[in-house]
């Protein structure tokens, strides 16, 4: 049985993976993690550019993004860019 936070989390998450900055920055970064990765040296963080500045409602946004996709909360980030950690992909 499904539970009512389910439902409502579920929602959450479609409504915010039909926004562009879901599928424009979001996927944009998952894009240069594995590229990244893929290069023959190991880095303990990156550092992503966003390719314009976001509003601080958007940053917000990013943020829960970030949670629900890699199941982390960044606060390492601001308007113009974000610092990924790689070690909370180990954890």
């Amino acid at each position: 049985m499904t539970s009512n936070k389910q439902i409502v989390k579920d929602a959450f998450i479609n409504e915010i993976k039909n926004t562009s900055l879901y599928k424009e920055t979001f996927l944009d970064l998952n894009k240069y993690i594995i590229d990244e990765i893929i290069r023959p040296n190991v880095v303990s963080s990156l550092v992503y550019k966003f390719s314009q500045r976001l509003t601080d409602e958007e940053a917000e946004l990013f943020k829960l993004i970030i949670l629900f996709e890699y199941g982390f909360y960044n606060l390492n980030m601001n308007n113009d860019c974000i610092v990924i950690e790689m070690a909370k992909f180990l954890e």
